[in-house]
């Protein structure tokens, strides 16, 4: 159990992380997998802590070192404007202390276990704010998780994921992250393709679990959001394709690329807004309009950058025409009247070949 590997790994007194650098997180995958739930600020303290973890790191007594944060450091790391770090920090170490994390492994015999650990067996604070800072040190359990590993560990650029300012994109790419290690994830073309995750799963590892019964809503508020924040502010890329069982969406599975390497993936659409109760005719409407030619017009030029043989769905195409028409600019609704009439000539002459 993890308990006991725990126990093992304190009996060294020096230990080693593989790749830990200055620039980069560590962590066992069974940590990228555990099941926990954490504020933006709290999930910012953690990893800031992961990675001023000292490398080689000296045990005393089976501790880690205590690692020390100041507020200074806190608001440089993630472009924080507000000046009440402190306090922030100050109420971080009270309801930090009580968030756990669940882990799951097996036993010598096979057995499924799960395993309940604290962040933290230490967290000081001082109380003047002219010299302010914070102290913590990850509690032992946590030891086989981002100090005692040899094998099975995700390493992450931290300035990365400093750029995401929700707890589910930081968390999510980390779990994107893992699978940029194994060559049999990663097509030929370069795209790395994620094992199929349980909706289920996902929401449970990442302290969703009993919410957003519909997929389409957990789609739009927390998939969809995170998907575009990582790919507009990292250097990853992502899509998804779902598995279904009957109508009902059981199942996904990610596309990455690393966009260091300059590769692309295909632009996802952004949702166009509903239609407003309202007049015809009226301003509301008319901003509506607009609205909804905005988005699909940047989507086009998404996709002509991407690849210049993309184009609009025939869907897309008629609503853009019908909204131009609508707007009285009757020269963009024809021109892309001729481009949805040219995608017709083309499906024609591929049915005939």
């Amino acid at each position: 159990m993890a308990q006991e590997n725990a126990v093992e790994g304190l009996n060294s007194t020096m230990l080693i992380i593989p790749h830990k650098t200055v620039d980069n997180i560590v962590q066992s995958n069974t940590l990228v997998h555990a099941a926990y739930t954490l504020s933006i600020d709290q999930m910012r303290l953690i990893y800031l802590a992961m990675n001023k973890i000292e490398n080689p790191v000296q045990l005393v007594n089976g501790l880690v070192p205590a690692i020390e944060i100041t507020p200074q450091e806190f608001r440089e790391t993630f472009n924080i404007k507000s000046n009440t770090v402190w306090k922030r920090l100050d109420q971080l170490a009270d309801t930090l202390f009580d968030k756990k994390i669940v882990t799951y492994g097996k036993d010598k015999k096979g057995r499924q276990t799960v395993d309940k650990h604290r962040w933290f067996s230490f967290i000081n604070y001082s109380i003047d704010d002219s010299s302010a800072s914070i102290s913590v040190r990850f509690a032992p359990e946590l030891i086989p998780y981002l100090y005692d590993f040899s094998d099975n560990f995700t390493k992450l650029d931290f300035k990365e994921v400093a750029k995401l300012d929700t707890p589910f994109a930081m968390r999510f790419y980390s779990y994107l992250s893992q699978y940029r290690r194994f060559n049999k994830y990663r097509r030929e073309n370069g795209v790395i393709q994620t094992p199929e995750i349980s909706v289920d799963t996902l929401k449970e590892q990442f302290g969703f679990a009993g919410k957003y019964e519909e997929f389409g809503v957990f789609r739009r508020d927390v998939l969809n959001p995170a998907i575009k924040k990582i790919t507009h502010h990292t250097d990853l890329a992502v899509t998804f394709d779902t598995v279904t069982k009957g109508r009902k969406v059981v199942g996904l599975v990610f596309c990455i690329l690393d966009q260091k390497d300059g590769l692309k993936i295909k632009p996802l659409k952004k949702r166009l807004p509903p239609r407003p109760h309202c007049t015809a005719g009226s301003t509301l409407e008319w901003e509506w309009y607009h609205k909804c030619i905005d988005i699909l017009e940047n989507y086009r030029k998404a996709l002509k950058e991407f690849d210049p043989e993309e184009e609009l769905s025939k869907s897309d195409l008629t609503k853009l025409i019908g909204y131009y028409n609508n707007v009285m600019e009757a020269t963009q609704a024809n021109r892309y009247l001729d481009v949805l009439n040219q995608l017709d000539e083309k499906k024609k002459k591929k049915k005939k070949t």
